[in-house]
């Protein structure tokens, strides 16, 4: 599992600041790795529409990103960190956040955020008062008849945003009809396209 972190990171977990890229001992070890090696890693680019979908991009699905290895983080030091739980040994790789954001072309964006000490009321309220539509990739638009359009500029929506959608539609009174659109490039038949 790959991490990108920041200060913010460590700080969240007591730890003081740690900087460049840092293993599992279980990584390093399956590797062979220790410190200023040269490791190779190949992650799957972000996406407009997922590589799984059937309208998936599939030419250029992934990124090769050339790193050189900090050091091994002792166990002490959140070595086994996972944000799923597992019984086997946890082969982590802790990568500068914003190294991965530009490599991968997602400046300002993450996929997961790590909060602490707060009840879920409480946390529930910041979240509503805080996290914007654009943070959930979601638009609204209305249109002349009396209907509202949420997308997801993901391409997909997501079953979270799917089920907000919906209920917030039936509060409102609405009906809920699930479309999927493409942008079409080309149309052809025989010679004739458009």
């Amino acid at each position: 599992t790959v991490y990108g972190v920041d200060q913010r990171f460590w700080t969240f977990h007591g730890l003081p600041d740690r900087s460049g890229v840092l293993l599992s001992p279980s990584l390093a070890t399956e590797l062979g790795a220790a410190a200023n090696d040269t490791l190779l890693l190949r992650l799957q680019k972000p996406s407009a529409i997922p590589v799984e979908s059937l309208f998936g991009r599939k030419d250029e699905v992934a990124r090769t990103i050339r790193l050189t290895a900090s050091a091994t983080l002792p166990s002490e030091q959140l070595s086994d960190f996972s944000i799923r739980p597992q019984q086997s040994e946890v082969r982590a790789l802790f990568v500068p956040l914003s190294r991965l954001q530009r490599d991968l072309g997602v400046i300002d964006r993450v996929n997961t955020v790590l909060v602490s000490g707060a009840s879920d009321e409480s946390l529930a309220a910041t979240v509503r008062r805080s996290v914007t539509l654009d943070d959930l990739s979601a638009t609204i638009a209305i249109t002349n008849a009396p209907a509202v359009v949420v997308e997801s500029s993901a391409g997909i929506v997501g079953d979270s945003l799917f089920t907000a959608a919906t209920h917030a539609g039936s509060a409102a009174g609405l009906e809920s009809i699930p479309v999927f659109t493409y942008l079409a490039n080309t149309i052809r038949k025989g010679d004739r396209a458009i």
